[in-house]
């Protein structure tokens, strides 16, 4: 069953993916975006903390995600999955939330808004970003072969709006996790000019999540 953070991290994807979509956007609309939809001031918190520090680290964040995913660039994967490994990178390197926790959050998260394809994805792309010394417990098992994608087409436009991204109406939260990224393909989607986010400020620091066993948080 999903917990209050799940709502956190939903919304700190939506953010995000307005992010690509409109790096414009002042930093003070989407914090009042977030207020907005979770209507809880620790929530809020969390996802601010989530969205500032996924800014703030996005070129180092990127730089491990590409070098554990051979042959892969952010810019020809779906707005969606990149910036749900985002947020998984930032999680297992910067805070004390169980991996555990963090590969399924992720995977719940791109089973809710991505392709057929994106758990899969994501699973094999955040098992090999387990940090060694945080390996133990992780249930995952052994890394899945990421595979090449799909050239991705430019977008038409950008929106003014803060977009919300539309949870899929064939997948729930209970379907079984994928095990292996063997022979999946990634879906041609659209990709999104490179952007540079002007700093907000010094990521927080975020603290771990108390469900240590458990596959959400």
């Amino acid at each position: 069953m999903a917990s209050r953070r799940t709502r956190a991290r939903e919304t700190a994807l939506q953010m995000l993916y307005q992010f690509d979509m409109n790096p414009d956007m002042p930093a003070e609309t989407v914090r009042e975006a977030v207020v907005e939809r979770l209507e809880d001031e620790a929530l809020s918190r969390f996802a601010w903390s989530l969205y500032v520090g996924v800014l703030d680290l996005k070129e180092t964040l990127d730089a491990s995600i590409e070098k554990v995913a051979a042959n892969w660039s952010l810019r020809r994967m779906a707005p969606t999955d990149r910036n749900v490994l985002r947020i998984g990178a930032f999680e297992l390197s910067r805070t004390e939330t169980p991996p555990r926790v963090v590969v399924d959050e992720a995977i719940e998260l791109a089973r809710k808004f991505g392709s057929a394809q994106s758990p899969q994805f994501v699973n094999g792309i955040l098992d090999r970003l387990i940090p060694a010394g945080r390996r133990t417990g992780a249930g995952r098992s052994p890394a899945p072969q990421v595979v090449d994608p799909q050239p991705a087409e430019s977008p038409d436009q950008s929106s003014d709006e803060v977009p919300t991204l539309t949870p899929n109406p064939t997948t729930t939260l209970e379907d079984a996790h994928p095990e292996t990224l063997e022979n999946v393909p990634q879906p041609a989607v659209e990709s999104l000019p490179e952007s540079n986010p002007a700093p907000l400020h010094e990521s927080p620091t975020i603290p771990g999540d108390s469900s240590a066993t458990s596959g959400t948080a």
